[in-house]
């Protein structure tokens, strides 16, 4: 809990500075200092992710409205094409690095993926590979993202039309009794069955799905409390900033280089791939770059609001690469597995640099 108290103070403090995604940023700067200076062992980090996920999901769900759908479709060709990109790149990036390393290839090519660092660390454990280097790796991806992205566009935004709030949330009533016990319930009902039935991307997708439905088709919420977003924003934050601690920097410090480089050339990838989203369809540019570059769901939804960009669409785009992930990569590993006639070792520290680079 005292986490939580540090990465609340951190964010509001940066905040107060007119700081960018300053809630997010100050909340995940100052837990991960927290967790490096502490001594006690940190509990409650996997679960106030998950709690982040649910009701950040259900801010979006909440918001959705048939406006959103028709960008949604014309946006999803060139998504898919993204995708394709990205994750061939990816591949690619991370065959490179099994040879500039003693990584294994498939802990290599789980690196350098474009997926969330959770989804890709799940998948790691599950397929025994080296969960702590594919960890580090994607959680200083997420961090580089995180602290570039919102600079950047405040420095491309003002020479694009139309580049912030392309989709404007319209509040349309106050909060009412039945909204937050709905909300309540579809927040509790997540958490129950993401606990049962997991799968990546269920803390986001569950929620998104059934709060999107009835707010489509069934109920409109009307705008929730603001508090509930911030207390979403703040949940994913710190859940991110506690990741860090002395393993994890000697971890990095050993894949520093390789690791710089293939984060470079995604994320550069990926905003340029976000300039032509921009370009080619009725997105404004904010949400076309955080819909584009190569970081987690729920992180660059969190920060998407407040740099001006529309979370409905950021989330949905980034759901849509996070599912291909999870479904094409497990096959696609044990293919690897079998062609390679080596059993992958399990995850254990090492020395990651070979001999003599």
């Amino acid at each position: 809990m005292a986490i939580l108290l540090v990465g609340v103070a951190g964010g509001w403090l940066v905040t107060r500075f007119g700081v960018p995604a300053g809630l997010f940023m100050g909340g995940m700067v100052f837990s991960s200092m927290y967790r490096m200076l502490s001594t006690v062992k940190i509990a409650g980090i996997n679960t106030f992710h998950k709690m982040g996920q649910i009701l950040i999901a259900i801010v979006i769900g909440t918001s959705f409205q048939q406006e959103v759908l028709e960008p949604l479709k014309l946006a999803l060709l060139p998504v898919l094409v993204q995708i394709i990109v990205l994750v061939t790149t990816g591949f690619l990036l991370g065959i490179l690095l099994s040879k500039w390393t003693a990584l294994d290839r498939a802990t290599s090519i789980l690196s350098s993926l474009p997926g969330g660092l959770p989804v890709m660390v799940g998948l790691a454990a599950d397929l025994n590979l080296k969960v702590h280097v594919v960890a580090v790796i994607h959680f200083f991806r997420l961090t580089v993202i995180v602290f570039t992205m919102p600079t950047l566009i405040t420095i491309v935004t003002p020479f694009a039309l139309g580049a912030g709030g392309g989709i404007a949330l319209t509040p349309v009533a106050a909060m009412s009794p039945t909204t937050m016990l709905l909300v309540a319930m579809i927040g509790l009902g997540s958490y129950l069955l993401t606990n049962r039935f997991k799968f990546p991307g269920a803390d986001m997708l569950i929620p998104l799905l059934i709060t999107g439905g009835i707010n489509l088709f069934f109920y409109e919420f009307g705008p929730l409390h603001p508090a509930i977003k911030q207390v979403a924003i703040m949940l994913l934050a710190v859940s991110v900033g506690a990741r860090l601690n002395a393993e994890t920097l000697k971890t990095l410090k050993q894949v520093l280089l390789p690791a710089a480089c293939i984060i470079l050339v995604l994320v550069t990838l990926g905003v340029l791939m976000g300039f032509v989203l921009y370009w080619i369809t009725p997105l404004d540019l904010v949400t076309a770059l955080l819909s584009s570059v190569p970081g987690g769901a729920a992180s660059l939804t969190a920060v998407a609001d407040d740099l001006g960009g529309d979370l409905r669409i950021v989330a949905s785009l980034h759901l849509c690469r996070l599912l291909f992930l999870s479904v094409l990569m497990p096959p696609v590993f044990l293919l690897l597995d079998k062609f390679s006639q080596r059993k992958i070792p399990p995850a254990s520290p090492s020395l990651l640099w070979k001999r003599g680079d």
